[in-house]
């Protein structure tokens, strides 16, 4: 049995962990000591390495290769493992590869197709891959002694007695490496010298039978007790072979094709990393080739792969050379790389850039702190990016409006873009308190704000245009989520108080307070219940525009600076989605009253100044004051105020008349789809060309209207309209068919997967021809009509990879 030491760092060590193999478990002994000789046995570095050593997660072992060897065949062909036991072929040569169906063919002809070829052996299959190894200079003797042997030895004893000790002796142009290994019981060798000393035979690989007498000449300079411990070598195991390096690839991926390993990136010996990288390399591959990898996925998943590695393997494989030099060509020692090797898990690596691709494949997302975990799900859209369904969502309002000092109430306008509309020194403002319950975004529950809104307000942006609103400059809530949202996704002036409500029959009381202070409390007596009428259920309990806020981040490090400045504007509409609007109940109060307790710091150590300021504000007269109750039927984003959509069919009567058929109603049908967008089936056939003949083709299409088919028919056409909501983003979908999309109402725009997008108004086309695309009604406050002819098409096939159709992200589509 030949010498065939292995290091096992701990970059390495974690992955082999991680699927359940232990090298220990294997006669792998820990690296525990480092020691340097000089050509005449002089220590010139000595290192205990078990306390550094515990720096890093995983272990440093030193193993001897054929036993990690076994254990990982063993593995991957067992039954009792999971997933589908490998298939070994060995002495089978490759006579040639097709990356783009992913087909090996062997020298019998035998062929072997799969999902993928995973190459350790193929660098003729990538583009630029006909570069070839080229010599290093040097060749290397490996063998294994036994370390009794050593230690019967008096002479050669002292290397030999401590366990896990990694010895090296460096000659001016050669050096000698020994460790332990199988338990301690084994001492591995690798002695590395200029080649034409050794007689290495060109073609003969690199277990080629070597003898002492040329290990001990070669070494004839060293120290005679390392001479000693040379010549206990086993003849069994003494090979030699010539170390070869080569020249870094410019790429490992070719369509369904990828390389690992010494095929992607030989490493010459000196750091012991080359099956360390490799075992990178898949675990890697193993993060971004989940099962549920489709096929057409794999040449972009490979890209992906290929990202993360190739930077950091050629960098180890550069390392290695280095390490590699003769002395007096390097000033290094061998330990001077080892944090960048060790200091680093592949798959904790591999899997945030995969996570981070996926996330770049969602342009909806909503990013807010703490980024580090990735885009945040919020009260307008889900972890998707997708729009939240506020259908089932309900809120109970009371608002006290009043009439006050416009010029005390200007105090609180944050910049001079900021004005009153009304010139008068009268202004009207409200205090208004909502309960949210039934929040899709809080997982049905529910929260509370109370705010103070001021009404007739004007902003003039910096292009002269001007925006008309109610500034709300306080909005306190008693949930830290929504505040958190509120303040970075619409820059609304959120801070926390407890707001306790109390509720009978024909009064609503509402009290504010905070760490048990109380500090407002709002009465409304006297509740009758009156028509919903006009009534608006939106944020301040009244119908404005919208809410005009001002957003202020403070910089870091440098106090009464901003990082971020600027006025904010919610429309109602916007708002809507999230706070539903669609009243159902009305109370007004015969009487109303709100009282302010300023306190002082010590009582509201964070809410002083703004309750002081508050409790300033005067009423001059109660305007009116109401409770108004609603629930998730939003009545902008939910009802559509499209008209119905008419088709004519014309056909023949029986004597050859031209007519129009009343068979089949001349209003399309339109069904609702799980995420609200409403879809017409208008006309549909099933096969090419049409059978007009006896009706033929509108038995077909009645019976689609019984038997809803797919977004299209293989082989057959369908006309479609579809009607989509207010702010909608379809999913990301393909299918493999000709479309022609024609926007009708609205803006529609078109999102590639790539990020390209297009916007379509009113007229015009869209010719989609099977890419992974997404449709965006680009209006928070009107629905968007667009008519589809769905044609099917043959298999698509790009750059050699089939493209397979994927509708399973539309909720309610087959």
């Amino acid at each position: 049995m030949s010498s065939a030491p292995l290091c096992i760092a701990p970059n390495s060590n974690g992955i082999l962990r991680r699927v359940g193999i232990y090298a220990e478990k294997l006669g792998a002994n820990l690296m525990e000591r480092l020691t340097e000789y000089d050509v005449s046995g002089n220590v010139k570095m000595q290192k205990e390495l078990i306390e550094p050593n515990k720096v890093w997660q995983h272990p440093w072992h030193l193993c001897y290769r054929v036993h990690l060897h076994q254990e990982m065949k063993r593995r991957a062909t067992s039954a009792n493992d999971e997933g589908i036991p490998a298939v070994l072929k060995t002495r089978s040569k490759v006579s040639s590869v097709d990356p783009s169906i992913a087909t090996v063919v062997l020298e019998g002809g035998e062929r072997i197709q799969g999902d993928l070829v995973i190459g350790a052996d193929a660098r003729t299959a990538v583009p630029g891959g006909n570069i070839k190894p080229k010599p290093s200079g040097k060749s290397a003797f490996r063998f294994l002694v036994s370390r009794q042997a050593a230690l019967d030895d008096p002479k050669t004893a002292k290397f030999a007695q401590n366990n896990g000790e990694f010895l090296l002796w460096f000659g001016s142009d050669r050096r000698v490496v020994m460790h332990p290994c199988s338990n301690n019981k084994q001492l591995n060798f690798v002695c590395i010298h200029p080649r034409e000393e050794s007689e290495v035979k060109n073609g003969e690989g690199w277990n080629q039978q070597s003898n002492k007498a040329k290990l001990l000449d070669v070494y004839r300079s060293f120290n005679p007790a390392l001479l000693a411990l040379l010549d206990k070598a086993d003849a069994e195991t003494l090979r030699v072979w010539e170390l070869f390096d080569m020249d870094v690839l410019p790429t490992w991926v070719n369509d369904k094709l990828a390389l690992l390993g010494d095929a992607a990136h030989p490493f010459l010996p000196h750091q012991g990393q080359g099956a360390g990288v490799a075992m990178e390399d898949a675990a890697a591959l193993a993060v971004v080739l989940p099962r549920d990898t489709r096929l057409e996925d794999i040449p972009e998943r490979l890209k992906l792969y290929e990202s993360p590695r190739y930077e950091r393997a050629n960098r180890i494989q550069e390392y290695s050379r280095i390490a590699g030099r003769d002395i007096g060509e390097r000033s290094i020692d061998m330990m001077e790389y080892s944090t960048y090797n060790f200091g680093h898990d592949e798959w904790d690596h591999s899997t945030e850039k995969f996570r981070q691709w996926g996330w770049s494949q969602k342009p909806n997302l909503f990013w807010r702190m703490p980024i580090s975990f990735g885009p945040m799900p919020g009260p307008r859209q889900d972890f998707f990016g997708m729009p939240r369904d506020p259908t089932y969502s309900t809120f109970v309002t009371a608002s006290f409006k009043f009439k006050t000092s416009r010029t005390l109430l200007q105090n609180l306008l944050p910049t001079a873009a900021f004005k009153f509309t009304s010139p008068g020194t009268v202004a009207y403002a409200s205090f208004s308190q909502t309960t949210l319950n039934g929040m899709h975004w809080l997982g049905g529950g529910g929260y509370r704000h109370f705010g103070l809104y001021i009404h007739g307000v004007q902003y003039t942006r910096k292009d002269g245009s001007v925006v008309h609103g109610t500034y709300l400059p306080i909005l306190f809530e008693n949930l830290t989520d929504p505040i958190v949202s509120g303040r970075e996704e619409l820059g609304m002036p959120k801070l926390y108080c407890a707001i306790e409500i109390h509720q009978r029959t024909h009064s609503y009381h509402i009290q504010a307070s905070w760490q048990g202070v109380s500090f407002c409390d709002l009465a409304l007596e006297g509740l009758r219940e009156v028509g919903p009428g006009s009534e608006a259920g939106t944020i301040g309990g009244e119908a404005d525009d919208g809410i005009l806020a001002y957003k202020y981040i403070p910089r870091v490090g440098e106090r009464g600076k901003a990082d971020v400045e600027h006025a904010t504007f919610v429309p109602h509409a916007e708002e809507s989605k999230v706070v539903p609007s669609k009243v159902n109940k009305v109370r007004k109060a015969s009487s109303a009253s709100i009282k302010f307790e300023s306190r002082d710091w010590e009582a509201l150590p964070t809410l002083h100044h703004v309750v002081s300021r508050l409790a300033e504000i005067p009423v001059y007269e109660v305007v009116g004051a109401k409770v108004v109750e609603g629930n998730g039927g939003i009545d902008m984003s939910q009802n559509s105020d499209l008209p119905p959509i008419k088709r004519f069919i014309t056909s023949h009567t029986p004597g050859g008349k031209t007519t129009f058929i009343d068979t089949i109603s001349e209003e399309a049908p339109f069904k609702t789809l799980p995420d609200g967008a409403k879809f017409a089936l208008s006309y549909a056939t099933n096969r090419f060309p049409v059978s007009l003949t006896n009706d033929a083709d509108l038995t077909t299409y009645s019976h689609y209207t019984q038997n809803l088919p797919g977004i299209t028919i293989s082989t057959g056409t369908v006309l479609r309209v579809v009607d989509m909501k207010p702010g909608a983003l379809s999913p990301m979908h393909r299918t493999v068919s000709l479309d022609y999309g024609v926007v009708l109402e609205g803006e529609v725009e078109l999102v590639l997967d790539s990020g390209e997008t297009r916007l379509l108004k009113r007229g015009d086309i869209a010719v989609q021809r099977g890419t992974n695309h997404a449709w965006r009604n680009t209006s928070s406050t009107s629905w968007a009509r667009m008519l589809y002819v769905h044609q099917p098409a043959e298999p698509l096939i790009v750059g050699g990879v089939k493209l397979e159709e994927d509708t399973s992200t539309i909720p309610g589509v087959r």
